[in-house]
């Protein structure tokens, strides 16, 4: 009997219900006319994800976890023998239900390396013949009370943040009318180029009489005094 083991692979060879040993990558002669021979085939690495494990925070809210890790084989046999890819399943549901009770749910939604550095030390070893790692959170989910709660939370922090923004601007804009009070009261002159500033960028034509302390506008000859002057 011919087999060929990839180089991805690892070969079991049982004969007659025997185990034999592994069989290395390439193209093997096994067995004879009178033996049954049985060739079990096992991945040397590869990705298994647990979705959607029940879980609980520190704080008891309720959440769903979902792992995955690299399984690499280092003992074929004893991987087999204890079922490995079903070990590793229940070592990653088991870590999940771990990991998310060591933190608050807050810190668990901001912290997904935590979880996945907890959930690694609570998987090792765990699976007789293999090595599970990277471990990593790939999702977190919330019901949707435990979201509307988060979302009313953040929007609350959000308003108060705006809210004493615009009372900042506000106390600045009246500590600046407030030193400009004080700057037009101990000088006058001030008050008057400060007139003249505000005259100079209108759109009104007209001359200015500076008579004393006021100003007044005087309207162009030939206009009614009632009347604006047209724009030229």
């Amino acid at each position: 009997m011919r087999i060929v083991v990839n180089e991805w692979e690892i070969a079991l060879l049982f004969s007659d219900g025997r185990y034999e040993g592994t069989l290395a990558p390439g193209a093997h002669r096994v067995g004879s006319l009178f033996q049954e021979v049985t060739v079990r085939r096992l991945a040397r690495r590869q990705w298994i994800t647990e979705t959607n494990v029940e879980c609980a925070s520190a704080d008891r809210f309720p959440l769903r976890l979902s792992l995955s890790a690299s399984c690499q084989v280092t003992d074929a046999k004893l991987a087999f023998d204890a079922a490995h890819l079903v070990r590793a399943k229940l070592a990653l549901a088991a870590a999940a239900v771990h990991a998310a009770a060591l933190a608050p749910l807050e810190d668990l939604v901001v912290g997904r390396e935590a979880i996945s550095a907890a959930a690694a030390a609570c998987v090792e070893d765990k699976v007789p013949g293999c090595t599970l790692a990277p471990v990593q959170v790939t999702s977190l989910v919330l019901p949707p009370e435990v979201r509307r709660m988060f979302t009313d939370v953040e929007r609350a922090r959000r308003e108060g943040a705006a809210s004493l923004e615009r009372a900042r601007a506000e106390h600045a804009a009246l500590r600046a009318l407030a030193n400009a009070a004080r700057l037009l009261r101990g000088n006058p002159e001030l008050m008057n180029l400060r007139l003249l500033q505000a005259v100079g960028t209108g759109q009104k034509p007209g001359t200015l009489v500076l008579g004393g302390s006021a100003l007044s506008p005087v309207t162009p000859a030939g206009a009614h005094p009632d009347e604006e002057a047209e724009t030229p």
